[in-house]
């Protein structure tokens, strides 16, 4: 037997207790006697692989209907899982069974975990990313606007034009990092903090998954992308100005 809660469980053994019970005038149990007493070497299941095996139910017991069977317990059929040799049901196998069944049963075919807010996030994504990439742009542009001047005289003294392409590659890379990391650290705080209530459900732990690849595609692929796009607008020469002693 298998069975969630380790408190039904002494010894590797869980035990069952049959016999008959009394009603009262509203239907209320009055008085119980206990005529049997059976003992069933039982193995705790943590309760979330149960809830992932049985669609979300917390707590529960299994037995084998053999053994139900030899201890006088009624058994009849509630629900069916079929699996097929190939490990994929095709479509039109779907549909055959589903007719075969009739209207009145229920038919689910599990093809892995689908993600129905997928699009949703990819979007939601790549609007954060452009958002962090045109603020970084645009503080880049008005810094390096702000010191042409400096890079007039960094030039007059050899500067080449990697090192003034690097100065603005590196002012992008910096500003965009710092918004992506800090976006990153003010939405996941909330985001979590929502995701707890919602998410728990009786005595199972809350299910808190972190898209961790698309923060990281963030946080790494914007800051270089403004880089790249700062050491690119770059002009190849700067306006020299002349300065007198």
């Amino acid at each position: 037997m298998l069975i969630t809660d380790p408190k039904l469980v002494q010894g590797g053994q869980g035990r069952f207790v049959g016999g008959t019970a009394t009603l009262g005038a509203s239907e209320v149990i009055a008085g119980y006697a206990i005529t049997r007493r059976t003992d069933i070497p039982a193995v705790v299941v943590d309760r979330r692989v149960w809830a992932t095996a049985f669609y979300g139910e917390p707590d529960g017991a299994w037995i084998r209907p053999d053994t139900a069977k030899r201890l006088g317990w009624p058994v009849r059929t509630q629900a069916l899982n079929l699996t097929s040799p190939t490990g994929t049901i095709s479509p039109q196998v779907e549909s055959a069974v589903a007719d075969r069944l009739g209207d009145g049963t229920f038919f689910l075919v599990e093809r892995g975990y689908q993600n129905p807010f997928r699009l949703i996030l990819i979007i939601a994504f790549l609007v954060a990313g452009l958002l962090v990439l045109i603020a970084s742009l645009i503080s880049t542009a008005l810094s390096l606007a702000e010191s042409q001047n400096d890079m007039a005289t960094l030039a007059a003294v050899g500067a080449t034009r990697h090192t003034r392409r690097g100065i603005a590659a590196s002012q992008a890379l910096v500003v965009a990092a710092c918004g992506a990391l800090l976006g990153v650290a003010v939405g996941l705080i909330p985001g979590v903090a929502s995701a707890w209530p919602l998410t728990a459900r009786g005595s199972l732990p809350p299910t808190i998954v972190i898209p961790w690849l698309p923060l990281v595609a963030v946080c790494v692929g914007v800051p270089l992308l403004a880089a790249g796009l700062a050491w690119i607008a770059v002009r190849r020469r700067p306006q020299m100005t002349l300065r007198l002693a």
